[in-house]
């Protein structure tokens, strides 16, 4: 996902992007539409009358409004007027002023896109909104053979569209589903391939083209903002020409090479859906990378 560098140039571009598509959220003075809350925070000015009263404006002094649209996003709330519809606008628009009546926004429009999308709850993780170590900047799960695994979501997830934020959270739902699955094999050797193929499975459901029955499926993909779909393609791209590279760097070494087919035929998604997917995965070659900001290794995963 994004990494520091790129994390400027991504936002500016959706601050000042105009999107044909549907836009939820809507400047509430300037009655503009915005398909991102940070894009309205960044352009949407409030008004004040001479008493010092704000005007024009919905929640409070808070001068944008969520309107979903689309009906990936609109068909796991309630009426406009529910708690539900009242939390996820809040949590989206967080960082313009807090609430006594919702104290950690950020927290509940996690827990409301756990409960409606993924059948999570959030008492389920140890949730943390702060920056995030490692390339998988967005957001990262980390396991804990102690206590509950670490959810850390960036606050700049926060700025972009509820559709992307929801795609990120899925991703990381299905590296939870992945931490929680038992194969025999040792990957001693190949963990370079686990880890990338791991990273594969979670970019290629957060596309949506994953077949993979894990119980929830992306809902959000017609919902992106078309730089974000952009941004998720790429990914994926990267991530397949990863694992190709990561079993190149062993295909001359026959006996990790068979430990390796063990690993996946042991775990379901490598042979239900990658096998089937690449049949000659054992003597197709990588290649040149799909772009230069592709390089060769996947973020660690824990086996």
């Amino acid at each position: 996902m994004k990494t520091a560098c790129r994390l400027a140039a991504f936002l500016f571009v959706f601050f000042v992007s105009f999107s044909v598509f549907a836009q939820d959220y809507i400047c509430t003075t300037s009655k503009k539409r915005f398909y991102q809350p940070g894009a309205c925070k960044n352009d949407c000015q409030v008004t004040r009358e001479g008493n010092g009263l704000t005007r024009g404006v919905t929640m409070a002094d808070k001068p944008c409004s969520f309107q979903p649209i689309c009906v990936g996003i609109t068909k796991h709330l309630t009426a406009p007027a529910s708690g539900d519809m009242y939390i996820l606008a809040y949590g989206a628009v967080a960082l313009q002023k807090r609430s006594a009546y919702v104290q950690q926004p950020e927290k509940s429009i996690l827990n409301l896109v756990l409960q409606r999308y993924y059948h999570y709850r959030i008492q389920q993780f140890n949730v943390r909104i702060g920056e995030v170590s490692g390339r998988d900047q967005w957001a990262s799960l980390m396991p804990s053979k102690v206590g509950l695994p670490t959810l850390t979501v960036s606050p700049d997830l926060y700025l972009v569209t509820p559709a992307f934020l929801v795609s990120v959270i899925g991703h990381e739902m299905v590296h939870d589903q992945q931490y929680k699955r038992k194969n025999p094999v040792d990957p001693q050797g190949f963990v370079s391939v686990i880890d990338a193929m791991r990273e594969l499975e979670a970019s290629k459901f957060q596309q949506a083209i994953d077949t993979f029955d894990r119980g929830f499926r992306m809902e959000t993909s017609v919902c992106l903002e078309e730089n974000e779909a952009k941004e998720i393609r790429q990914v994926t791209a990267c991530r397949e020409w990863q694992v190709k590279k990561a079993i190149d760097d062993i295909r001359l070494k026959q006996h990790i090479l068979n430990n390796l087919e063990k690993w996946m035929m042991a775990d379901p998604w490598a042979k239900q859906v990658y096998i089937p997917e690449h049949p000659d995965w054992k003597t197709a070659h990588a290649g040149s990378a799909p772009d230069r900001t592709c390089s060769p290794s996947a973020p660690a995963t824990q086996q």
